[in-house]
């Protein structure tokens, strides 16, 4: 049977202290970010607790790129961690991509932005198909879908579909589906989209934002979702991996780790 995945997901801005380095934040629908701690002490504890991964992104929007600062503190968190990470957020080249691998990181998560799909094929000729995570950030408008959180592009559902297929063919190892409506709202995670995408790739799903309760990451389990990432979740309801893998056991749900 294939093992599901339980993904601690965190936004990481810099703290304004050099000891802390950078913080962990929570947000809604892409915006009022809240802190929740430092990124080192939060991965360490949700890696205490069994995470499956861990999901970093990088909302510092002062730098061009994904920034040194960002790279060479991640680096220093890897140190102290055995859990796969993937991370992301402002990753432009390959280069950038690099930088992350090169400091420990397992997966990089880049954006996607209308159908230039050239970056995602260099990092995956680069890098391999596995070390690279495609992020769908979209919402939905009068049955259209909306691609992008800065400079977004309209698909109809069709166009959508065959964006998905272009991410695959692009050499991307999986896709998130990040619903930016959803973000932080805690109720419930976009299953239609998932059913809607999971029956036109092969490709691994993740699927992120909304999640308020276990019967939301079942019931996405359930839709063929091969891993759920939630950070709200697990900020808000005194919540950890290790509690929700158990219900999620006791529900039938086969998790990794």
């Amino acid at each position: 049977m294939l093992k599901r995945r339980l993904i601690p997901k965190i936004l990481a801005r810099p703290s304004g202290s050099s000891q802390i380095g950078y913080e962990a934040c929570i947000s809604q629908k892409y915006s009022n970010l809240k802190g929740i701690g430092s990124l080192k002490s939060q991965l360490r504890i949700f890696e205490s607790n069994k995470a499956d991964e861990l999901l970093v992104i990088n909302v510092d929007k002062t730098k061009v790129g994904i920034g040194t600062e960002f790279v060479e503190n991640i680096g220093r968190v890897i140190d102290f961690l055995s859990t796969p990470m993937m991370v992301g957020g402002g990753i432009t080249s390959v280069e950038d991509a690099k930088a992350l691998v090169n400091v420990g990181v397992d997966k990089v998560i880049c954006g996607i932005s209308g159908t230039n799909h050239k970056l995602h094929g260099k990092i995956a000729s680069t890098l391999g198909s596995q070390a690279l995570t495609v992020s769908i950030d979209y919402t939905l408008d009068l049955g259209q879908i909306v691609v992008g959180h800065y400079n977004p592009t309209v698909f109809t559902e069709k166009k959508f579909l065959e964006l998905i297929k272009e991410i695959e063919a692009s050499g991307a190892g999986e896709i998130v589906l990040n619903r930016i409506d959803f973000d932080g709202m805690k109720l419930g995670l976009d299953i239609e989209t998932l059913k809607a995408v999971g029956s036109i790739t092969h490709l691994p799903i993740v699927i992120t934002s909304g999640a308020g309760k276990p019967e939301d990451f079942i019931y996405a389990f359930d839709n063929g979702a091969d891993a759920v990432a939630t950070g709200t979740y697990l900020a808000k309801f005194d919540q950890n991996p290790l509690q929700l893998r158990s219900r999620l056991h006791t529900s039938g749900v086969s998790i990794r780790n």
